[in-house]
């Protein structure tokens, strides 16, 4: 009935078994937040988090074995499961699919530890995530080479950003690009927190 990827299934099923992934009361949310973040290290080191990635930043190149490990989770909890698809899926794979490989060198393989928490920042309170119609704007400052992001209203404002709450250290920002005065529409990047 698991398929091609029983053998996996049964891993993950055995590991989410282990006394290490016993509830914890999620009225208590600091304690929550702290059993689920070691839940997805957990996860990490047993290579469920880079499955997909390419084979020679740490994964297995194999998104198919990443959704059962996502499916089977999700019999678990599943707040394990929004963390673990924030941190290995939208945050990881924004950077493995759409980074180029000095991000993939520099990124990837901390991503898969969990060394590098992210988050994944597309919503904007006004046209939800379509990309087209984004307003908040990455202005390229070449003096400095860096990007000023700005918001230019509340409804500008990104939203549902899984891990920025606690635990996320860097973001892959979706805004549109500016570079010497002209907009060239949607982009990515991907941004350090400051302070």
């Amino acid at each position: 009935m698991d398929g091609e990827h029983a053998n996996l299934i049964r891993k993950v099923k055995t590991l989410i078994s282990d006394p290490e992934f016993s509830y914890v009361d999620p009225g208590d949310l600091d304690l929550y937040r702290k059993r689920v973040l070691q839940w997805c290290k957990f996860l990490a080191e047993q290579g469920f988090g880079s499955m997909a990635y390419p084979k020679e930043y740490g994964g297995q190149n194999d998104m198919a074995a990443y959704f059962a490990i996502m499916e089977t989770l999700s019999y678990h909890d599943l707040s394990m499961v929004i963390k673990f698809g924030v941190q290995f899926g939208l945050w990881g794979m924004s950077v493995s699919l759409l980074g180029t490989e000095k991000h993939h060198v520099k990124y990837l393989k901390d991503i898969c530890t969990l060394e590098l928490p992210g988050c994944f920042a597309i919503t904007e309170t006004n046209h939800g995530s379509n990309v087209k119609r984004i307003e908040t704007t990455a202005t390229y400052d070449h003096q400095t080479r860096t990007f000023k992001i700005h918001t230019p209203n509340e409804f500008a404002r990104k939203e549902y950003i899984g891990n920025a709450a606690l635990h996320g250290q860097m973001a892959t920002v979706f805004a549109k690009l500016i570079l010497d005065e002209k907009d060239y529409g949607g982009c990515c990047l991907t941004c350090s927190f400051a302070g």
